[in-house]
């Protein structure tokens, strides 16, 4: 056995010996001549007047349109993965998702002296660039006030306007914003443009301006002279240096979001970055609301530090629209005294409740209450509050003039809207 042992060394010896001589044999020249390993980050993909142009050189002016490429593939895979889940044949067996959407772009934006939504010095920064007239912006500003209320004291916002070329209102919309901002009242007025995304005209601006009961005529002669339009074409000029086309685009402090995207997308990324700040979570002490739109997640996305299996159909889930608003009790009680008048719009509908007909609106194109609340004509409006609204019981008249706050839930053309509505003295 020993003698057995002994050949094997020997003869392993010798190939490696033969092998150091061929090596040793082969010219320097040969040698030198291989290519070396190259990172794929600096593969050289082109030459320029003697200048080497490397894929790392390509990438970095590509960033966001390739990360968009990767979102969609994530996406994609994500679908199909869904799809595979649905028509598995387990019933009642759970599944996880273990696919995660890739690591966004970092981009650094200086901060200016523009309002801020929340604590300025919170920890995590939101960068919106919207436009007034978006659907997908209107969609976003309500999800925004719920990421606040589920992180209540950790995130900021900060609004960048980038109305896009076809919208024909979003820059006048974004001249009332800022000239409602000198008055003190940005945010306020902002929720309102968004509650108000079809009827974005200057008579409309003025109407939410006397809703906030701003000085009139300073707000008008604001938004006549343009004074604002340099610092709007500053944004639009800022957008597109950073390679953004189109809207909305969020940066979680910095990481770059094209949207729509689902609250969930949303949370994962402010959580991935409290947990890269040594942050712990808060509490979920969630307001009912968000708490609802928080169970809506998307299939297979799990928060950081969170051990959770999702529903893949959770993400199917229609949501209602959802929109807020201040109103000023000044120009209420003045809308008040034509109660009479403004009852007459109310029509019995169709749908029953409990054996009553609920009720829908007139036609309301032309009055002042209905619109700055937001309401179209031909909306049911099911519920103001917890009670039901129907002919035998209007709650609607008591609640505006004895709550500082009350909600309306409402069908329109087959869908759920909810509004929300604070009263400011």
């Amino acid at each position: 056995m020993r003698f057995t042992v002994n050949v094997v060394s020997l003869i392993a010896c010798l190939l490696l010996s033969a092998c150091d001589q061929k090596e040793s044999q082969t010219p320097a020249s040969d040698r030198q001549q291989r290519p070396p390993i190259v990172e794929s980050a600096d593969r050289p993909l082109a030459r320029l007047a003697g200048q080497t142009i490397t894929q790392s050189q390509i990438d970095k002016d590509l960033q966001l349109a390739l990360f968009d490429l990767d979102w969609q593939a994530y996406r994609l895979r994500l679908a199909r993965i869904e799809q595979l889940i649905s028509h598995s044949d387990l019933e009642g067996s759970k599944s996880e998702i273990l696919l995660k959407p890739p690591m966004p772009p970092r981009l650094m934006v200086p901060f200016d002296k523009r309002p801020v939504r929340g604590d300025v010095d919170a920890p995590i920064q939101l960068q919106i660039f919207c436009s007034y007239q978006s659907p997908h912006c209107g969609r976003l500003n309500p999800l925004l006030q719920q990421l606040a209320s589920l992180y209540p004291g950790m995130l900021n916002q900060r609004f960048y306007d980038f109305p896009q070329g076809f919208h024909r209102y979003a820059k006048q919309a974004a001249l009332a914003v800022q000239c409602a901002a000198v008055q003190q009242v940005p945010w306020e007025f902002h929720d309102a443009v968004y509650a108000s995304q079809d009827r974005l005209t200057q008579e409309r601006f003025v109407a939410i301006a006397r809703q906030l009961s701003l000085a009139s005529q300073a707000f008008e002669s604001c938004l006549q002279s343009g004074r604002y339009e340099s610092q709007i074409q500053a944004d639009i000029k800022l957008a597109k240096s950073l390679g953004m086309t189109r809207v909305p685009v969020v940066l979680i402090n910095g990481l770059y979001l094209p949207g729509p995207q689902p609250l969930a997308i949303y949370r994962y990324f402010i959580e991935s970055e409290l947990a890269r700040l040594g942050i712990p979570l808060p509490q979920p002490t969630q307001e009912p609301e968000a708490k609802q739109q928080a169970d809506q997640a998307e299939p297979g996305l799990q928060q950081p530090r969170v051990d959770r299996v999702r529903d893949p159909a959770a993400a199917n889930k229609r949501s209602p629209t959802q929109s807020k608003m201040v109103l000023s009790r000044q120009w209420l009680d003045e809308q008040l005294e034509k109660q009479q008048q403004l009852a007459a719009y109310l029509q019995p509908a169709e749908h029953l409740v409990e054996g009553h007909a609920l009720l829908k609106l007139g036609d309301v194109a032309g009055e002042e209450f209905y619109q700055t609340l937001g309401l179209e004509t031909g909306d049911v409006i099911m519920r103001v509050g917890d009670a039901w609204m129907h002919a035998d019981q209007v709650p609607l008249w008591d609640q505006l003039q004895q709550q500082e706050a009350f909600t309306l839930i409402l069908m329109r053309k087959g869908f759920p809207v909810h509004y929300s509505y604070k009263i400011k003295d």
